[in-house]
């Protein structure tokens, strides 16, 4: 199953009136202020699962115009500048490095979590590449947009398992939230939303090559999505049990027989199996 979950991520805020051209270096204002991306949750220990796969968090990589300290702004579409006397403490790809080791190594999937150069045999690469952080000045009130292209690899048989773009948007004047949103694209690559539609549902996976069971939490725990259509719900939990929780990352056999479910969280997940009536 696929149960990467998006990195949930803090970055310092800059107020919005980082947007307006006092910003710009003056002889006489030499100040320089740093920022940090920080993780932003907490602190459990390390999840260890004896018989999973051992993962390699490769470094991650930059797009041109974000593989330096420098911070970046946009007031124009396709036009990068960059503060004068506002800057990341590092790379922010050398930052983020830590974090997703860190989100891998608590997931819970993984037997062992290691980095480049540690010389562990691995079962599972991930790759990622920083494609945007950057303030996006032209919006009112200015917003912070991170994305990341994140690629998991079968390092044996040398094929990709899966990959995504994760992005995240904010008010940096504020606590950032996150919506997940989930769309297709050609295999051989991106395509415009309008060619097949998206949702704002999470854990997709494929029922044939037209629908994915995805995931929405309360309400819409399990549902059904045609590709051009709206998401259809097919069952919650609390539809069966009494003391009823979330379920989510669901996937149906090859023969369409059984469903299975992650169902919960933290030390009380399980993985629960349905027997399917119908054509799902």
């Amino acid at each position: 199953m696929s149960a990467w979950r998006p990195l949930s991520i803090g970055v310092l805020a800059i107020v919005s009136a980082a947007c307006t051209p006092l910003l710009l270096q003056q002889p006489d204002e030499p100040l320089e202020h740093t920022y940090l991306l920080e993780w932003n949750g907490d602190e459990p220990a390390p999840s260890i699962v004896a018989s999973g796969p051992v993962l390699l968090v490769s470094p991650v990589l930059a797009a041109p115009g974000y593989d330096g300290s420098d911070m970046a702004y946009m007031r124009h579409p396709h036009e990068l500048e960059y503060f004068a006397k506002h800057r990341w403490v590092d790379a922010p790809a050398r930052m983020l490095d830590p974090l997703l080791v860190r989100a891998a190594a608590q997931s819970g999937l993984f037997r062992s979590v290691v980095t480049a150069g540690s010389g562990a045999r691995v079962d599972m690469r991930l790759e990622s590449r920083l494609m945007q952080l950057v303030q996006r000045c032209s919006l009112q009130p200015s917003e912070l947009r991170l994305v990341l292209r994140v690629t998991l690899i079968d390092v044996p048989n040398a094929r990709i398992i899966a990959w995504s773009f994760v992005g995240y948007e904010c008010d940096p004047t504020v606590s950032c939230g996150t919506r997940t949103a989930t769309g297709y694209t050609d295999a051989s690559g991106r395509t415009p939303v309008s060619k097949y539609g998206s949702t704002f549902l999470y854990d997709p996976s494929w029922v044939g090559n037209t629908r994915t069971i995805q995931s929405g939490g309360y309400g819409s725990q399990v549902m059904l999505h045609d590709i051009g259509q709206q998401p259809v719900h097919w069952f919650d939990d609390d539809d069966y049990a009494e003391n009823s929780t979330d379920l989510s990352d669901s996937e149906l056999s090859p023969d369409g027989r059984r469903v299975a479910s992650v169902r919960g969280y933290g030390s009380n997940t399980q993985v629960f199996t349905y027997d399917v009536t119908g054509n799902a």
